[in-house]
């Protein structure tokens, strides 16, 4: 059971990391955009 609770939270960490990953993205791409 502690097993599984550990990959749910690993699972919403990384899910954080790849939004996270996303916007930076999208905010990197309207930048270069406008040059």
């Amino acid at each position: 059971m502690s097993c599984y609770v550990i990959n749910v939270l690993a699972t919403q960490d990384l899910n954080q990391i790849a939004d996270y990953n996303v916007e930076a993205g999208e905010k990197f791409f309207r930048e270069f955009n406008q040059k």
